[in-house]
């Protein structure tokens, strides 16, 4: 299961992670290859490049991918036609030992109990995890928020895989699996008539029939991939495909073959491609730190910053009166809420009452989830939504040392509009400190990204599936947000 190439680390905020080696060699190519690129492949690895660069995506089509053409993926420029798993195995053909790491090195499970192991593991993180292409902000997991992120209901310990210094026990390698249960529904023409038909496949999975003749929705049990990271002293040494490897070995024991992941990069073969939106809350100290400027139309003004920090102040009033926290009681409701607003969606995870309990009761400067109650009663929900803390360290800034930012989680809007419930959550966070407040366009979020001042973005989000081909979606057919 794979999070990134093995030249190419995952990034999860708004731009490449740094340590991506995008301009890595593409190999000497012959003018028969070039010539036999067709324009549908062009246009199919096009889509997905900013600005659909078309010469970019010749590059992409001719790279050199030895790793990516021994996995069970499509191919980059590949149109996906058909559902299903890509390669069938047993669990009696996984290689039984562990994979061979250079001399000195080891292979450990984290323990996400041990204070000694989380410590290590954020050392890790803070010094050689994603950060933007111009350094200037990296992620900054907090130890509260790495047990929350790894250690859900049915998580297993050989799953958070490390790699270690033999001698010391320094911790210079990581890549952590959870499990998840994941539906899929995708409609399939006729090409040869006008009707809709089903298209199924032989897989090993959990299967549910959907009563809606024009659909059909699988569960599939899989693994949710994060957290992949080498120490930069390391990269030389192709640690990264070795972990890579060595999880799906893991995971591939369990009898589980499907992955769900997400990178700032491009490899084959994305089945969506989501953009990044900020949110300012706090725009004195992002135009300070170079994260964000002065809008255009603030400019002609005698004061700019005051006029911005006026433009972006929420309204504390509009708050929607009947929201307050989650509690522990509401997630058998929230629970059914959650898994009928996410069925509506082609790619999106299924959650269980324990796992909501996990993921979504509150965790000071974690995670913050909040409930719409019933005008009449406190005890009835109509509706939720969430967005999780996660700091970055500002690199050589004198004067600011963290950006505090919030990104949006899972939420629902089957009875609240969705502008109001997201405002709502806007003034949550800027009550709490938040610089910002980000999110990408899955879901239902581009009906308010406009409307509540989020700006674009640099960077992109894709996401990927492992070992199980799935036609292209568009963002807002996603209904996944990981961490």
């Amino acid at each position: 299961m794979q999070p990134s190439s093995s030249d190419q680390q995952p990034s999860n905020n708004n731009n490449s992670n740094s340590n991506s080696n995008t301009n890595s060699s593409t190999p000497a190519t012959t003018k028969s290859t070039l010539n036999s690129i067709t324009q549908e492949a062009i246009q199919n690895v096009a889509k997905y490049l900013p600005g659909g660069d078309t010469k970019r995506a010749e590059q992409e089509i001719v790279k050199d991918r030895k790793f990516w053409n021994n996995q069970p993926v499509p191919k980059i420029y590949e149109k996906v036609e058909q559902l299903g798993e890509i390669e069938t195995k047993t669990v009696d053909q996984v290689q039984a030992t562990p994979y061979t790491l250079p001399k000195g090195y080891e292979w450990y499970d984290l323990d996400v109990n041990s204070e000694e192991d989380i410590s290590k593991l954020y050392s890790l993180l803070e010094g050689n995890y994603v950060e933007d292409d111009d350094a200037m902000f990296r992620f900054a997991y907090t130890k509260e928020f790495l047990r929350w992120a790894l250690a859900p209901p049915g998580y297993r310990k050989d799953w958070h895989c490390v790699v270690r210094v033999e001698s010391s026990k320094t911790f210079v390698g990581f890549i952590a699996a959870i499990p998840m249960l994941i539906g899929l529904r995708h409609e399939f023409k006729n090409e040869s008539s006008n009707s809709t038909s089903l298209e199924t496949t032989s897989v090993s999975m959990e299967t549910t029939t959907n009563s809606d003749a024009e659909k059909f929705e699988k569960s599939v049990k899989m693994v949710e991939i994060n957290f992949l990271c080498v120490h930069k002293k390391l990269r030389e040494k192709r640690l990264a495909p070795l972990l890579i490897g060595e999880i799906t070995r893991r995971v591939n024991l369990t009898n589980v073959w499907q992955a769900i992941y997400t990178a700032g990069v491009i490899i084959p073969r994305p089945i969506s491609k989501a953009r990044y939106y900020h949110r300012s809350l706090n725009p004195e100290k992002l135009i300070d730190i170079k994260f964000s400027s002065i809008p255009p139309f603030a400019k002609s003004f005698q004061n700019p910053l005051e006029v911005t920090k006026k433009y972006y102040k929420m309204n504390v009033k509009e708050r929607l009166p009947t929201m307050r926290p989650l509690r522990k009681k509401d997630c058998t409701q929230v629970t059914k809420l959650l898994n009928d607003y996410l069925s509506h969606f082609k790619v999106a995870p299924f959650f269980t009452k324990e796992e909501v309990t996990h993921w979504f009761v509150g965790r000071e400067n974690v995670i913050y989830s909040f409930v719409i109650t019933a005008p009449d009663n406190d005890d009835k929900i109509l509706d939720f939504i969430s967005f999780y803390s996660l700091p970055s360290t500002i690199i050589g800034n004198p004067k600011h040392q963290v950006l505090k930012a919030a990104y949006l989680f899972f939420y629902t809007c089957l009875n609240t509009n969705v502008e109001s419930l997201m405002k709502s959550a806007l003034i949550e966070a800027q009550n709490r400190d938040f610089d910002v407040f980000n999110c990408v366009n899955i879901m239902d979020n581009q009906q308010f990204l406009d409307k509540l001042k989020f700006g674009t973005g640099d960077g992109y989000l894709y996401y990927y599936l492992f070992n199980y081909k799935f036609p292209d979606l568009q963002p807002e057919q996603v209904g996944l947000t990981m961490l």
